[in-house]
């Protein structure tokens, strides 16, 4: 993937690449779980039809159901925690 963003131009952060060091961090967990990386995959399985991400669906939809987690957690609207509490109930 990083050679393939290289060669369009993008570039990833190195600490995004070396994550070793930063295991704990939320920020880079949210980041890397975000729906730009869903959007990321999807189009290298869709549109450039590349085998690497062949059956990638699955992981595609986990990204965007934990995205939406981490937005319902950080928001500060009080009827998004009340959705999320009525929709594990």
């Amino acid at each position: 993937m990083q050679e393939l963003q290289c060669s369009k131009g993008l570039l990833a952060s190195e600490w995004h690449i070396q994550w070793h060091g930063q295991k704990m961090k939320v920020k880079l967990a949210a980041q890397t779980l975000s729906s730009s990386v869903a959007d990321a995959l999807e189009f290298c399985d869709k549109q450039l039809k590349k085998n690497e991400f062949e059956g990638s669906c699955a992981t595609v939809n986990f990204i965007r159901i934990v995205d939406r987690l981490i937005d319902i957690l950080n928001s500060q609207n009080a009827l998004a925690r009340t959705w999320l509490q009525v929709s594990n109930a």
